[in-house]
């Protein structure tokens, strides 16, 4: 079955990773100073330790779920969407989630981004530094004197740089 983060292969299922973090560790942290030195300590070791659950994955049918509370400095990726299994390389078409709409917004304002970079580089001779002599880009943006006007040294787009 497709492994929805790192974190599977290692640990097995993980319940709660990121809001049981969230509750132990960020909302212990922000309790008022009443708790004496050693107890930090201790809530603290917690916050940072797996602990194992009797919790079963229905899908996996495994009994070595874990609570994520202490494990999510462990995450390294997850998937969100459409989800690919490794096992028979493809994507099972019943296994998706719901693509987060603020991730999409973002990645579809970077992906804006990264075109409108590549066309400038294209545009200005694919420079991305200084000229040879240390001076500045070919797509260096210059103002007119008190004209409000920009106007870019190669004749293009002066959104190109910044």
């Amino acid at each position: 079955p497709p492994n929805k983060t790192n974190m599977f292969v290692k640990h097995g299922y993980v319940e709660k990773l990121w809001s049981g973090y969230v509750e132990e560790h960020i909302s212990t942290n922000m309790k008022p100073e009443e708790n004496s030195d050693e107890e930090e300590k201790r809530q603290n070791a917690d916050c940072y330790g797996p602990t194992a659950t009797s919790a079963t994955n229905p899908a996996e049918g495994r009994t070595d779920v874990k609570d994520g509370s202490g494990m999510l400095k462990h995450l390294h990726w997850a998937t969100l969407g459409w989800h690919y299994d490794w096992t028979v390389r493809r994507y099972p078409p019943g296994d998706r989630s719901t693509f987060p709409p603020f991730l999409a917004e973002k990645a579809a304002a970077f992906a804006r981004l990264a075109a409108k970079a590549d066309s400038c580089l294209q545009e200005g001779g694919g420079s991305t530094g200084g000229e040879e002599g240390g001076g500045p880009p070919a797509a260096a943006v210059t103002g007119r004197a008190g004209s409000g006007q920009e106007e870019h040294p190669t004749g293009g787009d002066p959104g190109c740089s910044s």
